[in-house]
């Protein structure tokens, strides 16, 4: 894996095996840092034509609907018209973690975006899947 960022709160890589952005959360994050790594994620999407992205939130803490938003408004659409189709998240499971993705899922499926969404335990079952996704496409 190369490392694209890494700071307080998040590691950001790409991994050419499976074409994906990896970001892993450090810790709960403000507004300008989740929109820096998104930000900086989607100009990685176009820089290396990854057609994945793997998040492990277990310790991204809650996102405000303000950050959600603008990711679902101006990350995702852009991300989508990039190459993104699939998404792995690794997460804790926990009732805030999973309105979080399903409103994601739900604003790419609402938009008519083919990505496909799949949760993960760990970051390299997620990987896995991601490669796989590859070989069949």
């Amino acid at each position: 894996m190369k490392e694209l960022i890494n700071n307080e709160f998040a590691q950001v890589s790409f991994d050419n095996r499976s074409n994906a952005i990896v970001a892993i959360w450090k810790k709960p994050t403000t507004k300008e840092a989740y929109q820096f790594i998104f930000t900086a994620v989607l100009e990685n999407f176009r820089e290396y034509g990854a057609d994945s992205f793997i998040s492990d939130t277990h310790l991204q803490g809650l996102v405000d609907m303000e950050s959600r938003q603008w990711l679902q408004i101006e990350i995702l659409p852009k991300a989508y018209r990039a190459g993104l189709r699939n998404v792995g998240v690794v997460s804790s499971k926990d009732v805030f973690s999973s309105f979080y993705v399903s409103t994601i899922k739900n604003s790419a499926s609402e938009n008519k975006m083919d990505i496909e969404f799949r949760d993960f335990l760990d970051v390299q079952s997620a990987l896995k899947w991601v490669s796989s996704r590859a070989v069949a496409a």
